[in-house]
């Protein structure tokens, strides 16, 4: 099948505030038989511009957030005020009033979705007893059934688990009232730094745009002038057909908003936020449109227990209907005596024995499920004859899930024997009942891959939350056996436990711990976890982390998208990246390590900033692992280009910081050492960005090999005994400054980063000041950048300014620089021509920043006689010569990207000046 691509190139380059140029191309697949054209694609290429990531909203996540909202007053006048051409939406709610489902609810109805009806009744709501999966949950249907025939398999519901989401019923609509405006939406990523580069807004045309601001911190803040970015977005949002929806809080953006903010339409203003009962019954009924929900919420109890939390709670209020009504009689819990509630009143005053027993059995499901099921488990737990080893078992039933019930019994036995340490665990399993027996005391059953179940949904976690609050001095030997959890080794004649199930059992675990760390607001047994599982079990390890991760990065509301797991604890983002923040200033080597490998991720994207923060913090040491996974996670924020500023000036503050500057060190010595990825050749047309890697290479291939000596580093022209075989390449093609060599990285600007000299050289002037003498690895440093200034020479004036600037002042520590500096360009020059230019041209420099002084002194003598000695002037005027010294900081040893086992570096020693 052949493809034809036909072009048009309008491209002109972007520059100030120029709506970015765009190339066009279709691109054709035809078919032999007619030659018809069976697909089309369209793709648009900024010019000069990097666009920002984005992540497109799922349609069927956009119509379920419709159906199951609660419009508020003056929801349409905002979909009017878009319409009519206000392209930017602030939703400045506060925590708690939903500003994503508004803003995910506008987006909808902006595309043409229509809310689905309530008077639709669904076929599909009979369930199956075998639909009921692990815990009691209603499990979704499989791609088989019928029932599951709609748009979107995968269609779920805001802030619901998937596992109690019906199907939808009802298809998208066929017509959509804005579909010749508003096409599709996404969320946008712009790397969280404390602006917005609205240069490389994406060029999609009828786009909506989910904008999300990171929450306010300390020592991270989004800029006070962010709204300086909003009169060009407009501009460039109207000119494309798009929207574009600000999610923010009150307070931020009043403080970044400026004075001209109440521009803008601002939700806070025109919406009114619904009633707790509103935003339950709404949530119900688009789920379960034909059940009747005025028995349920003209309920005493559910309005009490509704009215009396927060939206997040009168969510889970109104799930919790959705699970009672589609859970199957048999499942329901029985009422036991006196445990009845207040008998509801059915809608129209009338119903059978049968239905209101039925209704009391739901409601109670509903109510004990907000409980924790505490009345239940007290029962349990109060029945006469009941045993320690039968309490162990249910708990480790709820902390184990997921692996083969004999191991379960002998994790309770360890359990046991953590809880009572006089037992020895031989003795626990001769005198304790069997695994069936315990089945039945906790009243579990196995399913078909001997694992158990409760028949309650919710039942697992509300039994880990009895025991802690029941048992707070057990606490400590709980958590320490809770590692341990995943790892008991199977005996003679038992199942095989697979890494699957095991790491399946870590994450369960880990979600456990993140609740009740967050609720309690401390990180045991997080902190346990991290500490256990580091050295011993790095795979049981890198599940919590990654849990840590999706957590911290879980910037959207649709559970397909976030995952079953993720979408559970997904509400305690915030407290991830303070836990995170925390984390990052102990002492504690495996909770450090847990916080690079995090900022060394997605979250670096998300939220470079506050990255930017945590990793100065947890940087600031210097075992192998942490310099090693810093200088990764540096790497990293440098792909992304509008990161670039403010990762500079970040690792600019690290350096002249004591309590930082090793972490500023190291991540300023692999910034200085990427080096621009070289052209194929001298005629070749193949052009690259200086943020881009070569083709087939990896950013950690851009490293050059930062650990030979001296001879190994030698640009053309050395004598041929110190050559090397890409030294001849360079010579066969022509002088070095016709050669395609490759300069230095962080010299580079684009749209987003101008190299700032002054703060480069700070830099270079604290890594120079870190030994008392300069080791192998600086000076091949100082080298590479020689190089850079031959074979890039349009960098060559700004090389030698930054470290003229570096080595300026007159303290004996900076005439030890300079020295050093001066012998290890005389070392590197040898007898090459270009080189010894470049070391006369660098001497010479060098000489005339001495000499300033002194010629101000003679100049001020002399004043009175009018004999003014003419200064001499160079390009290096932006830091004064006079500068002083910064305190130097304690010797460290700065560890460049590991490379082959390197020859000994030489060791100059530079004379003191007289």
């Amino acid at each position: 099948m052949p493809v034809f691509t036909v072009s048009r190139d309008d491209a002109r380059t972007a520059t100030g505030n120029e709506t970015p140029a765009v190339t066009t191309s279709m691109t054709f697949a035809t078919v032999a038989e007619g030659a018809n054209i069976i697909g089309a694609q369209f793709n648009n290429t900024m010019i000069g511009h990097v666009p920002l990531s984005d992540s497109p909203a799922r349609p069927a996540h956009l119509q379920e957030v419709l159906n199951c909202y609660a419009e508020p007053a003056g929801a349409t006048d905002l979909l009017t005020r878009v319409q009519a051409g206000d392209p930017i939406v602030v939703f400045d709610l506060g925590e708690g009033q939903g500003r994503t489902t508004h803003a995910e609810a506008l987006a909808a109805r902006l595309l043409g979705f229509i809310p689905r009806k309530p008077d639709i009744v669904a076929a599909n709501h009979a369930i199956r007893t075998d639909d009921i999966g692990q815990s009691g949950h209603v499990g979704p249907r499989q791609s088989g059934d019928p029932a599951s025939a709609h748009t979107d398999p995968g269609a779920s519901s805001l802030a619901m688990p998937s596992a109690v989401v019906p199907p939808l019923v009802v298809p998208f609509p066929a017509s959509r009232e804005f579909a010749s405006t508003m096409v599709d939406a996404a969320r946008l990523r712009f790397t969280g730094v404390d602006h917005f580069p609205h240069e490389r807004l994406p060029l999609n045309r009828g786009r909506v745009w989910f904008l999300q601001l990171p929450a306010d911190e300390d020592e991270y803040k989004v800029a006070d002038d962010f709204s300086h970015c909003l009169p060009e977005l407009r501009r460039r949002l109207t000119a494309q057909g798009s929207a574009l929806f600000v999610l923010t809080r009150p307070s931020q953006w009043r403080r970044i908003g400026g004075n001209d903010h109440t521009l803008y339409v601002q939700a806070s203003t025109v919406v009114q936020v619904p009633t707790l009962r509103q935003v339950a019954q709404a949530r119900v009924t688009g789920r379960l449109p034909s059940v009747d929900t005025g028995w349920w919420f003209d309920h005493t109890a559910v309005t009490e227990r509704i009215n009396s939390a927060g939206t997040a709670q009168a969510a889970a209020v109104a799930d919790s209907i959705v699970t009672a009504e589609l859970t199957p009689v048999e499942l329901l819990p029985v009422l036991r005596f006196g445990s009845a509630p207040t008998k509801p009143a059915s809608a129209d005053g009338t119903g059978t024995d049968e239905t209101e027993s039925i209704r009391s059995r739901r409601l109670a499901m509903v109510l004990s499920a907000g409980d924790h099921w505490q009345n239940e488990l007290l029962a349990w737990h109060c029945l006469p004859g009941r045993t320690a080893f039968e309490r162990a078992f249910q708990l480790t039933a709820a902390a184990m899930t997921g692996l083969p019930a004999a191991h379960v019994y002998l994790g309770a036995v360890e359990l046991t024997r953590q809880l009572d340490s006089k037992a020895a665990s031989d003795d626990i399993a001769r005198s304790a009942p069997g695994v069936i027996q315990m089945l039945h005391a906790i009243e579990g059953r196995q399913d078909d891959g001997d694992r158990i179940r409760f028949r309650r949904s919710g039942w697992e976690d509300a039994i880990l939350e009895y025991f802690w609050a029941d048992r707070p001095l057990a606490r400590e030997n709980f958590i320490t056996w809770l590692p341990s959890a995943p790892l008991f080794q199977a005996k003679a004649a038992m199942e095989t436990v697979t890494d699957a199930q095991r790491r399946a059992v870590a994450r369960r675990v880990v979600r456990f711990a993140l609740r009740w760390a967050h609720r309690q607001d401390r990180d045991i047994p997080l902190k346990t976890l991290a500490q256990a599982w580091r050295t011993d079990r790095p795979a049981l390890w890198a599940e919590l982390v990654s849990i840590l991760d999706a957590v911290a990065c879980a910037d959207d509301t649709d559970e397909v998208e976030l995952g079953e797991e993720i979408a559970s604890v997904a509400s305690h983002r915030g407290f991830v990246h303070q836990l995170l923040l925390n984390w990052s200033k102990t002492q504690q080597v495996g909770l450090r390590h847990v916080v690079l490998e995090i900022c060394a991720g997605t979250f670096a994207e998300r939220y470079t900033g506050k990255a930017l923060v945590r990793l100065k913090y947890a940087g600031a040491h210097a075992d192998e692992h942490t310099l090693s996974t810093l200088t990764r996670a540096i790497e990293r924020l440098w792909q992304e280009p509008s990161a670039r500023p403010v990762l500079i000036a970040e690792v600019a503050s690290w350096c002249v910081n004591d309590a930082t500057v090793r972490a500023g060190c190291v991540a300023f010595a692999h910034l200085a050492a990427l080096r621009i990825p070289v052209a194929a050749g001298p005629d070749s047309t193949q052009t690259q960005t200086p943020d881009t890697p070569a083709p087939n290479t990896q950013p950690s291939d851009l490293w050059p090999p930062l650990e030979h000596d001296l001879t190994s580093r030698q640009p053309t022209g050395v004598p041929v005994e110190h050559r090397t075989p890409d030294m001849d390449s360079v010579t066969a093609q022509g002088s070095i400054s016709a050669s395609h060599g490759s300069g230095v990285l962080i010299l580079e600007p684009d749209l987003d980063y101008v190299p700032d000299e002054t703060i480069l050289s700070r830099c270079w002037r604290v890594l120079l000041h870190t030994e008392k003498r300069f080791t192998g690895e600086q000076i091949t440093l100082i080298t590479s950048w020689l190089d850079a200034a031959l074979s890039a020479p349009p960098q060559r004036p700004t090389i030698l300014s930054i470290l003229r600037k570096a080595v300026r002042g007159d303290t004996a520590d900076d005439r030890h620089i300079r020295d050093g500096l001066r012998g290890a360009v005389r070392a590197w020059s040898g007898e090459a021509p270009e080189c010894e230019a470049l070391y006369q041209e660098l001497t010479r420099g060098l000489d005339a920043d001495l000499a300033r002084p002194i010629e101000s002194a003679l100049t001020t003598a002399d004043s009175s006689r009018h004999r003014a000695v003419p200064a001499q002037h160079d390009d290096t005027d932006a830091l004064h010569a006079t500068s002083t010294t910064p305190s130097t900081p304690p010797a460290t040893t700065i560890a460049l990207p590991p490379t082959a086992s390197p020859p000994t570096a030489p060791t100059i020693t530079a004379p003191m000046e007289s």
